[in-house]
């Protein structure tokens, strides 16, 4: 995981290990600190493939059945089926 998304989501252990779903309100601020757009109407999985974008990413938020990665985004993005 990228440094700076790291410091963002390190005061809580259960996002930054992917465990629980974040809120979109969470999501925004991490954007914000990248710089991307976060305003009203733009859903969350826009807003997280932008993020994923700016880490230098695949923007693959939503698009597959499984993952191999163990990132922040997994719970909301596969869950836990």
């Amino acid at each position: 995981m990228n440094n700076e998304l790291n410091n963002v989501v390190s005061n809580d252990e259960s996002i930054h290990k992917g465990v629980c779903k974040m809120k979109l309100q969470e999501v925004r601020q991490i954007a914000k600190r990248w710089g991307i757009d976060t305003k009203t109407g733009r859903t969350k999985q826009d807003i997280i493939r932008d993020i994923q974008l700016s880490e230098g990413y695949d923007p693959c938020f939503g698009t597959r059945n499984e993952c191999e990665n163990d990132c922040i985004w997994k719970k909301d993005c596969i869950g836990l089926k």
